[in-house]
Parts: C-alpha cells; structure tokens; sequence
C-alpha cells in the first residue's frame, strides 16, 4: 500500500509516477568525522549498535529520498520475513506542512496511503512497533509569511515543531531516520542537533555524490558503457534525467573539460533536439533555449529556487520567447520539454529537474542584462529568491569576456538597474561577475532584503563600497588572509554562520553592525594550523591543507596565493609541487581570473578526496605516492 504513494522527491523519471523501477545503487556517506562509509555499513551500525537513528543531508537530487526509500523497503522486508518486530513508517514532510501534532500527522499520512485504521498506527508507533522515516524536513519552512529577518530565525525553528515532537515522542529502542538540505543549517553539527532536538546517539551524515564505481554501476544499469566528463556532476537525479531523456546518446560531452563551455554546448544540443522533434514554429533551438533561460529566470523568485512554475508563468513566458499565445499543441511541447518536470504540489505547474541545469539557464539573463541593461531591462522586474550559483557565474563570466564587455558599460548596468528600483538578487549576481571579471573595487550599491546563500570575502575584491541590508546570509566565508578596509558592510542582517574567523572581534572593523546576528562562528581556517603541527609528514600535511582549502572550504574556486597563506617559507616550493601534481591527478584544474590564477576543484572526485582526508596515512594512490616522493 505505501509502495504506491511517493517517496519524497524520488519519481520514475521516465513518467514521473510513484512506482519507481531503477534499482537503488548504495551511496556513500561522509560522517562527522569525516569517515566516508558505505550505505551498508551505516545501516548495520545502526541497528547494530544503540544509534537511534540517523539525519541524511545532502542537496536536491543528492539521493536523500532513494536512501530513505530503499530503507523503507528493505525494513519492511526484514519485518515481513521475521527478523524483526518493527515495522517502518515513512513520511513526506511537505505534506505536513504547519502540523505540529504527530498523531495528527499519522492520521494525514493514513489518508493520503488509504490506510483505514490510523489510530492503530498511532498506537503501534508510541508502543515502540515502528521505525520512522522522516523525509524533507526542509520543506516545513517558507519564508512565505516571515515578515523581517528579526522573526525568520524563530520561524525556522518553529516549523521544525512537527520534527522534534516525533523525535521526542518516539520510543527508546526504535529508529528514527530524517533526511533534509544539507544548507538548512549552519555549519555547525551542534545548530542542527538543538533545531532537532538530537541527542548524542543520532548520526549525522553527508551524501557523498557517486563514486566512479558507482557511476560505472549506475550507467551499466541503463545499458551505457561511456566514461562521463570531470564537470558533470554525480548527483543521482541529474544522471537518471539525463539517461531517460536519452541525453547521452549522441553527445561528445568528453569534448569539453571545463564546466561553462561544457554546459553550454549540453544546452544547445537539448535546445537543438527538443526543436528538432517539436511542431512548426517552435523548431527554431535559439528561442527554446531562450525560453528554458527565461523559465529559469522566473524559477529563481520560488523558495526551491526550480520553481513551481504556474501555468500563467508558461503561458506568459511562451508568449514572451515565441511571440504567440501558447495551444494545445504547444502545451504538449512546454510539458515534455526536457530540464523541466512536474511538480508534485500542482499538476498543471512544471518546476527544474536540477539546480545545476536551472543555474546554467538563468545565467544568461544576468549576461544579457550587463551587455544590454536597457534592452534587457525587464530582467529587473522580477524579485529574485536565489543568486547564480558558482556554476552560472563562470558562465556569465565566460559570456561577458566573449562579448568583449568593457568596465564602464558594465557599470552602467549596475546604475540601470539602480535607477530602476531593480532587483536586488540581481544586482548580487552583477557584484559576483564584476568581482571576478575586473576584480578592483565594486561600484556602491546597497542590497536590500535578500535571501543569499554564500557571500564570499577576500582581499582581491573590494567591496567596502557595497552595503548589505537586513538581509539573510546563510554562509558568510572570510578568506584568511586580511582583507581589511575592502570588506562589506552588513547592517541588521541575520548570518547563519561565519566561516573563517573564530569570533566578532576577529572581523575586519565596521564589517557588522551590532544590530546584525551571527548564530554560529566556524574558524575553520585554524584547522588547517592545527594540520601543519599534527606530526604528518610535512609533504602529507600541506597535501591535506591544500585539498581542505579546495573541496572543504567555500569559495568559487582559489586563488594561487590563498594555498601559501600560513605555509612556511621553507615549504612554499613543495606547496607549488603538490598543486602542479593535483591538476596533473584531475583533481583540479587552473583557470585564469582578474586577480591570477585560480584552482577550480573537480567535484566529481570528492569522494576519495574526503576518503583521504579521513584517513591520510592509511591512504595509497598515484597522489600519495608522487606528494611522498617529493
């Protein structure tokens, strides 16, 4: 009966049901401690052991809901064949959503599966006869009714209500499993566990994207033996998207080996496709691939930043690109257009598959917008959610340099759009490309109100002109070196957590005013000290610095001179080696930028990266061996 209701986000990508015939291929996970094990491991541990049960985080796509799903079937199984007395119970939270009663929230779950007897659930579920799986608790939060920034903290918390009331009612001795965003919280464990109400015995875990194993599994269950480019990422949703639009059929992805100009030519060749096999008057792939840009411009003022977009956004959006209402026979185009899906909160509404995809869409548009303000200048209507990703900014980027856009006309984007009361996400994304396409000091403007997930501070942009106002930050990162007098100004703002520096007084003076909020400070730029004194072998220690500052801390990539910071000078020579052996290896590459060079981490690699970082002596690979013949 549960098996035919949905599990989170998980689909049957080729007709978006519930019934979901691709197999599960076992992720791994990163712990606390940065040990990376297999899913196998980590459910023996679990019901091996006094764990109570375990948090999965991940981003979208990352496979939360296919782990929480295969544990469903496989507790059931084990209930149905006896060896166990419990059986599992699994949750959408988003169906959930301003329910603070957990009786209540059974009684719904027992509608919608078309469960007769849910006091029966209820009562076998306080008696200890059931694990609980919890899925999404992410989406119990909107900032929909949040009316300032003073209030969005307590309202985060408050919609987790649901969540630490099944934690707490649940009894000793059953499992509870979860699973949510890994960015809905700061970077401290310790926000996540009190937000929760977590005790000591639940484990905490990343989802670790596929392994090249894995990948290997995944492409040889759909019959695809082809090895997949560095910059594609190895999240599950976005691979079985692909495969059951039959993307890689036919495409020379391997052609490509940086992420904008191989993103770009995926988009074109999808635009070209969907054109190709689409009715007269939409076969033109420059308008689709405009109107998928468009879609993705609208997607960023939604919560999830990939929509719902309504049926009047379609309908508007077509009409925009194509110059005619949309029929039924071009909504039959618009609803099997690929990089676009249903959604499970409207049927008529169509949101992004992946963020990756959308980012790479919506970047154009802030392109377009820098090379043309007034020609673009309905871009600015719409009040942005969400900022180009670091995907979408490399775009954008590599769009700007090829339309050969000078300094003053992009400044007088920035003036266009001040003028004209413009979005303010928008004018983040124009400090983002500008910082990273002419580096020097960002024109003044102020950013009023916004939702931003990472702000990134260094010393090679100067931002001391740009000002930001109750705003939101999720992720602040202040690199480590001084940045001094080029910092921002954050006034009345709310930071979710700090990264780089221990505490207030360690900021740059005037960075924050005292009006704004910084839940948790994480001075992870100190572990790296710490690595350099553990008693390592020197040429191990600054290997295991220099692959923290690439796929550990946050940043668009990093500058040659950030990985020589704290490093002795005796040292700095073996620091160039190691780098020179990392791109070598694949697991970097450089790239040119206003301020240098910049190392740009190969995230398709991040699982032995972090598999080394947990262990560093019992490693052995190519890397270890060269660093260590150093």
């Amino acid at each position: 009966m549960r098996e035919n209701y949905y599990f989170g986000s998980a689909r049957e990508l080729s007709n978006n049901s519930g019934r979901i015939t691709d197999s599960y291929v076992p992720l791994d996970f990163v712990l606390d401690s940065k040990e990376v094990i297999s899913y196998e491991r980590l459910i023996d541990r679990v019901y091996d052991s006094n764990v109570r049960g375990i948090v999965f985080l991940g981003d979208f796509g990352s496979g939360k809901s296919m782990t929480l799903r295969e544990i469903f079937l496989s507790s059931f199984q084990r209930f149905k064949a006896g060896y166990s007395a419990r059986f599992p119970i699994h949750l959408n939270l988003v169906d959930h959503f301003g329910q603070r009663s957990p009786a209540e929230a059974l009684i719904r779950h027992c509608e919608q599966i078309g469960f007769a007897s849910a006091n029966g659930l209820i009562g076998a579920w306080r008696a200890g006869f059931c694990d609980l799986l919890l899925d999404g608790f992410d989406e119990l939060y909107t900032t929909k009714f949040v009316l300032s920034v003073k209030n969005m903290r307590k309202a985060k918390s408050d919609s987790l209500e649901l969540v630490r009331r099944f934690v707490k009612d649940t009894p000793v001795g059953s499992r509870v499993f979860m699973a949510g965003r890994s960015s809905y919280f700061g970077a401290s464990t310790s926000d996540l566990r009190n937000a929760l109400a977590l005790s000591e015995d639940f484990t905490i875990s990343d989802i670790s994207n596929f392994s090249p194993e894995q990948v290997e599994r995944y492409l040889a269950n759909h019959n695809l033996h082809q090895s997949l480019p560095d910059w594609l990422p190895r999240r599950p949703l976005l691979l079985g998207y692909l495969i059951s639009r039959h993307v890689f059929d036919k495409l020379a992805l391997n052609n490509f080996q940086d992420a904008a100009n191989g993103w770009d030519y995926l988009l074109d060749q999808v635009a070209a496709r969907e054109a190709d096999q689409s009715p007269a008057g939409l076969r033109d792939p420059v308008a689709v691939r405009r109107f998928l840009e468009r879609l993705a411009w609208e997607a960023r003022g939604s919560q999830s930043g990939r929509g719902p977009l309504s049926i009047e956004i379609l309908r508007r959006t077509f009409s925009d690109v194509f110059g005619f209402e949309m029929n039924a026979e071009s909504e039959l185009f618009v609803y099997r257009l690929c990089g676009l899906a249903s959604s499970s909160s409207d049927p008529e509404a169509r949101e992004f598959f992946d963020l990756d995809f959308c980012d790479a869409c919506a970047s154009a548009n802030v392109a377009r917008y820098a090379t043309s303000p007034f020609e673009n200048s309905n871009l600015i209507k719409l009040r942005g959610r969400h900022q180009l990703g670091e995907l979408g900014v490399r775009m954008c980027c590599r769009d700007i340099q090829r339309a050969v856009v000078g300094e003053r006309l992009f400044r007088a984007s920035f003036e266009h759009c001040i003028n004209n009361s413009g979005d303010s996400l928008l004018l983040f994304d124009l400090i983002q490309v500008f910082s990273m396409v002419f580096g020097g000091k960002v024109p003044p403007v102020t950013i009023r109100e916004c939702d931003i997930d990472a702000l990134v501070v260094t010393a090679q942009s100067d931002l001391s002109q740009v000002f930001f106002d109750e705003c939101v930050i999720d992720q602040l990162y202040v690199e480590e070196e001084e940045v001094g007098q080029k910092a921002p100004r954050l006034r009345s703002c709310l930071v979710t957590s700090l990264i780089g520096r221990a505490n207030r007084d360690a900021l740059p003076p005037g960075m924050i005013d005292a009006a704004t909020e910084v839940i948790s400070f994480a001075d992870t730029y100190d572990t790296n000290a710490q690595i350099l004194r553990s008693g390592l072998p020197v040429e191990m220690a600054l290997l295991i610095t220099v692959l923290r500052k690439l796929f550990v801390q946050r940043g668009r990539g990093r500058r040659e001179n950030a990985f020589y910071r704290g490093i002795e000078p005796q040292h700095r020579s073996t620091v160039k080696s190691i780098l020179e052996i990392i791109v070598s290896s694949g697991l970097a590459s450089p790239a040119p930028g206003a301020s240098g060079v910049v190392y740009l981490p190969n995230y398709s690699r991040s699982h032995e990266v972090f598999s080394l970082l947990a262990s560093p002596l019992e490693a052995r690979s190519d890397l270890t061996r060269a660093v260590k013949d150093l």
